[in-house]
């Protein structure tokens, strides 16, 4: 009967052994403060505490009460002459957890839970009857390892914004759900088409244009992802749907082809559909606002039908074929004048990297899945704002030659470039960067036979000491504008004996 100090404002109670717990939990006037209360493992305990008339409490967690069967009025506690209103007041957060053989919620209190914003029931696979229908607040619902759910009422309420279902928890029965709902994400395979999931939305099975995010994980049956469907839509992400063949646009036949256009999708995000083989055609035109396209493990997807969305900010390629990847000179990623993220992986045909001016200059990080065999890789466009190379696995062992030109803010985190990791480097050459010295002390490794500095406009003098430290250097190669070169002319003397200075003056 050990009672907590009355100011607490947090309890939480584990593996309490009796049957019932004491009658003093649920009496508001000895816990005024208490706001958040957490239950768990309590396993022989066949009914809750009688906790729904403190009124100050926000949120409660229940947690694996093995023997509990059902929740009934004695949950909502006893009104006293100091509570008159409605039981859970202040509560904005329910979460029910690991209750395996719970089947029945009595909630015939309509009054109750005015303010709660989340429910989540999770791994309660006996329970099957009678959820509270009358949340007003509620914003968040998740219902995930509920399996005899088929058919329940959910709760109703206006203000849903997120609902989220797994697999077990079909509910193809439920209707009336927020016309308000901004974002849904179901889980496994409880539906046999989009139609009869958007029977969750409404009576008729229309989205409603509220709807901004959709995502939908293990969706075993699910063949083909028609985009019309999601006309409202901003952010679609599909993952781990192995039967997905394709995703296409069917446009009205009353439309014109240049009037068939998405409008709203901004993310198309598609990761782990081993079967995926098409994406819509003409998505340049098709996905006008498009701005994120990150395709992840999908092994049979050969190619983007085209040209990409020119708005595209983000591009994530990974765990695709050869042939995708092989494809990228079609992609036009150079035109892709607000790219800042690219990451690709798979090039493994690639001897150098990027090929004929890949990048655009809106670059800012770059993430390359390089093969091992690579021997080249040049940066040779103009991106003066990517200032991240990242490399899984990093910089590959066998890379001979390395170049980057006008990339200054990846010059500027030159040191972290780690080039000590490649034994076999012996070729390096730099251009366009904004540095008063070079090369910089530790940055280059004893291999390096050839050196190339080419039209450095703040260059003032070389790093002597550094290019002693050079041992093998055979070439230094020298571009500059002529009053840099005037400065460097003695130079020579200051090299290994066995290095030769080429020179090549520039009009810029």
């Amino acid at each position: 009967n050990l009672q907590p100090h009355q100011n607490v404002e947090e309890i939480t109670i584990e593996r309490y052994g009796g049957a019932s717990f004491a009658w003093w939990m649920g009496e508001y006037s000895r816990f005024t403060r208490i706001v958040k209360m957490t239950i768990k493992d309590c396993k022989n305990c066949v009914t809750l505490p009688p906790v729904g008339q403190l009124q100050s409490l926000k949120h409660l967690s229940i947690e694996g009460f093995d023997s509990l069967k059902r929740v009934g009025e004695e949950f909502y506690g006893r009104r006293s002459a100091t509570t008159h209103g409605e039981p859970f007041p202040w509560l904005q957060v329910l979460k029910i957890k690991r209750m395996p053989v719970w089947g029945e919620w009595v909630s015939g209190n309509k009054g109750a839970f005015p303010r709660l914003q989340r429910l989540q029931l999770v791994d309660c696979p006996m329970l099957s009857k009678a959820l509270p229908t009358h949340l007003p607040s509620l914003s968040k619902l998740d219902i995930h390892g509920c399996g005899l759910l088929f058919g329940c009422a959910l709760p109703e309420s206006t203000n849903i914004r997120k609902l989220e279902l797994s697999n077990e928890s079909r509910a193809s029965r439920v209707r009336r759900l927020s016309s308000g709902m901004y974002s849904m994400e179901v889980e496994g395979d409880g539906f046999l088409s989009i139609e009869s999931l958007f029977l969750l939305l409404s009576p008729t099975g229309c989205v409603p244009t509220s709807l901004k995010r959709i995502e939908n994980k293990g969706w075993e049956s699910l063949t083909c992802l028609q985009l019309e469907l999601f006309p409202d839509i901003k952010i679609l992400e599909v993952e781990g749907c192995p039967r997905l063949q394709k995703i296409e646009y069917y446009k009205n036949p009353q439309e014109e082809e240049e009037d068939a256009v998405l409008v709203s999708l901004e993310t198309l995000r598609l990761e782990n559909c081993s079967e995926l083989e098409s994406l819509p055609q003409r998505m340049s035109t098709l996905l006008l606002s498009l701005k994120v396209l990150e395709i992840i493990d999908c092994p049979q997807l050969e190619s983007f039908g085209g040209v990409l969305p020119r708005r595209l900010e983000t591009l994530h390629v990974r765990g695709s074929s050869k042939k995708l990847t092989a494809s990228r000179m079609e992609w036009d990623v150079q035109s892709l004048s607000s790219l800042s993220f690219l990451w690709i992986e798979s090039c493994e045909d690639a001897v150098s990297f990027p090929e004929h001016d890949l990048l655009p200059s809106s670059l800012t990080k770059l993430y390359q899945g390089l093969p091992p065999s690579l021997s080249q890789l040049f940066l040779t466009t103009n991106c003066p704002s990517l200032e991240a190379l990242i490399s899984s696995p990093p910089l590959p062992s066998a890379l001979q030659a390395l170049g980057i030109w006008n990339c200054i803010g990846l010059f500027a985190h030159r040191m972290n470039w780690n080039l000590h990791s490649l034994p076999c480097l012996s070729t390096f050459h730099i251009g366009g960067c904004d540095d008063a010295q070079f090369p910089p002390d530790n940055l280059l490794l004893s291999t390096i036979t050839i050196l190339g500095i080419h039209n450095l406009p703040r260059l003032e003098n070389l790093n002597y000491t550094a290019l002693q430290q050079l041992p093998s250097l055979t070439t230094l190669s020298l571009t500059m504008h002529n009053a840099i070169c005037s400065k460097v002319y003695a130079t020579n003397g200051c090299l290994p004996p066995s290095a030769v200075l080429k020179e090549e003056t520039s009009m810029k």
